[in-house]
């Protein structure tokens, strides 16, 4: 109960209270949108094969064989993207504001407010959890050793799965909060062009207001 408990709340940190991204909206500057990329490297442990060992009754005959693995280290390539307004890095929620994709922008904003919802709820059910794991175990050491009472402990077991479950939709619905893509990186891309071919014509909306989201 009590490394459970402990367990808990060093999870805590790691699920946090999610929030709308706040922050000064970046101005339009007239210079194109573009979504780049670039690949990142990272070195990645896995567990391969590497071999076999036969095992050999005292006949010789191969009985049984069991396969022999090690760990090894191996440098993964990954590609990451970018919006930009020239030179200057910016979120992709300016990217659509700026471009005037206002379809866009209305989802962006749709899943970023249903992952502070979601969040919000895993929360709740993970306080509700925690809880009820007290009072389980509060009611397990209140039964007496003739008369043991089962109650405490399945209070304890259902209130730590759903601390648990709690926990997760916390943390999801967190990262779907602050996503730095939420949307694909294809719809970027037709956002961008969208705006430098209006930019290229002189027809490029101006648009200094509206929601937006600081850099990531």
């Amino acid at each position: 109960m009590r490394l459970s408990s402990l367990l808990l709340v060093l999870a805590l940190p790691l699920v946090g209270c999610a929030s709308l991204p706040e922050g000064p909206p970046v101005a339009p500057t007239g210079e194109p949108l573009s979504v780049r990329e670039k690949t990142e490297t990272a070195l990645v442990n896995e567990r391969v094969k590497v071999g076999e060992v036969e095992h050999k009754n005292s006949y010789g005959q191969t009985v049984a064989r069991s396969d022999v693995y090690a760990n090894q280290t191996r440098m993964v390539h990954y590609q990451v993207w970018s919006a930009y307004q020239g030179e200057q890095k910016i979120a992709d929620d300016d990217l659509y504001r700026i471009a005037n994709d206002k379809a866009a922008s209305a989802e962006v904003m749709d899943k970023r407010e249903s992952g502070v919802t979601l969040n919000r709820i895993g929360l709740g059910i993970l306080a509700a959890g925690v809880v009820g794991m007290v009072g389980g175990y509060a009611l397990s050491t209140q039964s007496k050793p003739d008369q043991p009472s089962y109650t405490g402990t399945y209070l304890m077991v259902g209130s730590g799965l759903a601390a648990s479950v709690g926990g997760l939709l916390a943390y999801f619905g967190k990262a779907k909060a602050s996503a730095e893509h939420p949307l694909e990186q294809d719809r970027a891309h037709a956002a961008a062009a969208s705006y430098n071919r209006a930019l290229a014509t002189g027809s490029a909306p101006v648009q200094t207001t509206g929601a937006s989201y600081p850099q990531r």
